[in-house]
């Protein structure tokens, strides 16, 4: 047994060593990747991440029978579909998890989208926390122009800025369901949920069920699920899922 801790001490200083022998770079331990190449966090992340037809289109290989096989990619020069008119449905959490930096960051990405929208789109604003009317309510009143209700929206920001502040828990089943009643299924248009908040659904916790439900619906009603994660404590299960299932995407910024 003796041996066995001596041995186990001698492989953990060899460990310690080799990674603190290895060179540092601006004040960040460098890591050497799959590779073998040493680099900085960043990059390994970069590295794992780029595809290996990003430097060629075409790769071979050959098996240990003496068999060449051979990659080619094809990428066809399609254009870019003209961009359709645009519904935003904007949701702020408002629950006390997003006091500080997640609550100056949703109102940021809302008036960003609201300054940026083209003439054609039409934004809704929510804010949301328990299932209280006063809690969960549309500031917008329904979708709107950002152009010809541009004094709507604006009191709306303000409305949100002014008048809400984080507090209390979330029901996002119910929130969303509600959310979802702005759109009006007008034909030709992208629908868009953009979610600012944890995914956190402490009032009223969402199962498998529930999002596959929702899911559904919003895949039914063509509405896809955008959310940006904001706050301390995240769930992933939400998040995600209703991202993936509805065709949008789980997106990411920081506060600055």
């Amino acid at each position: 047994m003796t041996k066995i801790h001596r041995l186990l001490l001698v492989l953990t200083g060899l460990v310690i060593t080799e990674f603190l022998s290895v060179p540092t770079s601006s004040g960040q331990p460098r890591t050497k990747d799959l590779l073998g190449v040493s680099s900085s966090p960043v990059a390994v992340d970069e590295a794992l991440a780029a595809s290996k037809f990003a430097e060629t289109a075409l790769l071979t290989y050959k098996t240990l029978e003496g068999e060449t096989l051979f990659a080619l990619q094809v990428k066809p020069d399609l254009k870019a579909p003209p961009r359709r008119p645009r519904d935003y449905v904007i949701m702020v959490s408002s629950a006390a998890t997003q006091g500080g930096e997640g609550w100056i960051a949703s109102q940021q990405i809302a008036q960003e989208i609201i300054a940026k929208a083209d003439d054609t789109d039409r934004i809704a604003l929510w804010a949301f926390s328990t299932p209280d009317n006063k809690a969960t309510f549309s500031l917008t009143r329904g979708l709107v122009s950002p152009r010809g209700d541009a004094k709507n929206l604006a009191d709306a920001l303000q409305e949100l800025k002014v008048k809400n502040y984080p507090s209390g828990d979330t029901d996002l089943k119910h929130a969303l369901r509600k959310a979802l009643s702005s759109f009006d299924g007008k034909e030709g248009r992208q629908r868009i949920v953009l979610f600012l908040g944890d995914g956190l659904s402490t009032h009223n916790p969402l199962v498998a069920a529930d999002r596959q439900a929702l899911c559904k619906e919003m895949v039914e009603r063509q509405i896809a699920f955008f959310p940006v994660p904001l706050g301390v404590q995240l769930s992933p299960e939400n998040l995600h899922g209703l991202a993936t299932g509805t065709g949008g995407a789980v997106l990411r910024t920081r506060v600055l």
